[in-house]
Order: structure tokens, then C-alpha cells, then sequence
């Protein structure tokens, strides 16, 4: 019976394990760099040709995968103006610099790169919106506009899910806190300067499906009565 019991609770370690298995990392910066990554740009507005794309370019919208998990980045302007989804390579100037990530550009010239350069992150008065087709939990880690991972010490980002505003958020290259929805809004609107410190690159950032509740309940429902069966027998 001991047996019975031990392969039953196996079976359904692994069954719950299962349902939150799905899980994916956004390197953005290697698909800009042309580096082989776990994830790839499938199609962006304007794309002629079968995928996948890499090199530094931006577009409206810009459809990505990795392992299974969809997701569509577009850009846009605090005042509502149709902005673009940006990929912004690594870069070096006089020893500093380095990678950079995923931005926002208000305009684009007839080879895709953003004009003024200096603009592919997500500035102020920027939004960058990251749209999963299904319900994700992610964690972000930031670049600042001068592709390194400091902040000033009051830097911060306003964040939107599924349309329910979450206030600002504390703009640091760790952002440790776990967001879980479908559609995720990034804004740079506080009331804070235009500098390097206070705009942001994303790179990289990881999405896991979340287990269903309902799954958890069952499961510990059913662990119970293995334990119960256990002290009987």
C-alpha cells in the first residue's frame, strides 16, 4: 500500500509541476546582436519574408516567441501617438556602454533605425506595451539609456496590467518583483529628467505560465488524503 501511495503522490508532484513547465527568456539584446537566443523576432509591421529576424531595427508592432510563449511589444507615446518597438544592439563608447535591449522610438528612417539614435529607449513620455497570447508571470531585468545597469536612486517606472494601474514602480536593473497578467504597460512618464539614468532598456526578461489555482487546491486536497491514508494503514 506504502507503495501505491508513494507512486500516487509522485505522479502527482509531477502533474502539477506539468501545468507551470512552460516557461521562456526574452534576450533581446542577442536578437539584435545577431546572437543565437532562445527566443526570435517571428514578424514586425512592415516585414517582407519568412523569419526569423534579428539585427537592430523597430517597428510598430514586433512579434517574438520563445519555448511556446507568444509575445507582441509595440510602442507608444503618453498622449496616445503610435509609436515603435525598438531593438537596440550593444553598444561602446570610450570603454563604457554595452547591451542593450528592447525600447521605444518615436521615428524611424527608410532602413528601420531610429532617428535620432539617441532615442530607442523608452524615454520620457514613452510607453512600451509587451502583450502575451496567453497569461503569463514575468520578471523584468532593466538597462539604462546608457546601456548599464545603474539608476538614479529616485528613478521610476509607471506600470499598467491588464488595464489596472499599479502606480510606480521603484526603476532599478533587478526588478525583482513577479508580475503576472497578459498585457503589461511600461511608461516613462514621472516627473523626472530626460537623462540616461532615469530611461530604460528591457534585457533580458523571463515568462512562466502560473499553475491554476484550481490545480494547487486539488492537489493538496489529494496530498491530504494520501497522509491520511498513510497515518490509517
Amino acid at each position: 500500500m506504502f507503495k501505491n501511495i508513494s507512486i500516487t503522490a509522485c505522479a502527482l508532484t509531477v502533474a502539477i509541476t506539468s501545468f507551470g513547465a512552460d516557461s521562456a527568456t526574452f534576450d533581446f539584446a542577442n536578437i539584435a546582436d545577431g546572437v543565437p537566443s532562445s527566443a526570435t523576432l517571428d514578424s514586425y509591421t512592415g516585414s517582407v519574408g519568412p523569419g526569423p529576424f534579428t539585427g537592430e531595427l523597430g517597428a510598430a508592432a514586433m512579434n517574438f516567441s520563445s519555448d511556446g510563449i507568444g509575445l507582441t511589444a509595440t510602442g507608444f507615446s503618453t498622449s496616445g501617438a503610435t509609436y515603435n518597438a525598438y531593438l537596440d544592439s550593444t553598444w561602446t563608447h570610450g570603454g563604457g556602454g554595452g547591451q542593450g535591449g528592447l525600447g521605444v522610438c518615436a521615428n524611424l528612417n527608410l532602413a528601420r533605425q531610429c532617428a535620432p539614435s539617441s532615442d530607442d529607449n523608452v524615454t520620457l513620455g514613452e510607453i512600451l506595451v509587451l502583450e502575451f497570447e496567453q497569461l503569463v508571470t514575468i520578471s523584468i531585468t532593466f538597462i539604462n539609456g546608457a546601456h548599464n545597469p545603474t539608476f538614479a536612486a529616485d528613478a521610476v517606472f509607471g506600470l499598467v496590467i491588464d488595464g489596472i494601474d499599479q502606480g510606480n514602480q521603484p526603476l532599478t536593473s533587478l526588478f525583482t518583483t513577479r508580475l503576472t497578467g497578459k498585457k503589461f504597460e511600461l511608461i516613462n512618464d514621472a516627473p523626472n529628467l530626460d537623462t540616461d539614468l532615469y530611461s530604460y532598456y528591457v534585457n533580458p526578461m523571463t515568462a512562466v505560465v502560473p499553475v491554476p489555482a484550481a490545480v494547487w487546491l486539488f492537489g493538496f486536497g489529494l496530498l491530504g488524503l494520501v497522509a491520511v491514508a498513510r497515518r490509517r494503514s
